[in-house]
């Protein structure tokens, strides 16, 4: 399945991944996360590559895992970004992202790891979701 957003990165050592996408592009990702129940689904993504994030990924895979305590772990491997967890993280990244997609454009959200964040597990790439014009 193609999903109309981008995926891409700035450095592999210690990355900063940047999601972009329109409302449209948001509301499948957030709709696909909510209705989600494993075992994984791989998405194809456009390319939209820029000069602060100037390698893209070519493949989102939502995985469902047993016990992530509510939090998210993000993975990146080669051109294909994981984002795995149980219903509970899943469902909490997912009310981030359709948030993101009732915004006006240009909004952006930074999910970083932190203790105690709820979101993310430890990991040490940062997430930046974008919210522009349709892809």
């Amino acid at each position: 399945m193609t999903i109309p957003i981008a995926i891409n990165v700035n450095n592999y050592d210690k990355p900063e991944v940047e999601i972009i996408g329109g409302k449209d592009g948001y509301l499948v990702l957030s709709k696909e996360m909510t209705l989600y129940d494993g075992p994984e689904i791989i998405f194809s993504l456009k390319e939209e590559k820029n000069n602060f994030y100037p390698e893209s990924v070519t493949t989102l895979i939502l995985r469902f895992t047993e016990n992530s305590n509510g939090l998210t772990n993000l993975t990146l491997e080669n051109k294909t970004f994981i984002i795995s967890g149980d219903k509970l993280a899943l469902t909490n990244l997912s009310e981030t992202i359709y948030n993101l997609s009732n915004s006006e454009i240009g909004t952006h959200f930074h999910i970083d790891y932190y203790e105690d964040n709820g979101i993310v597990s430890e990991t040490n790439i940062a997430l930046v979701l974008m919210l522009t014009d349709n892809l």
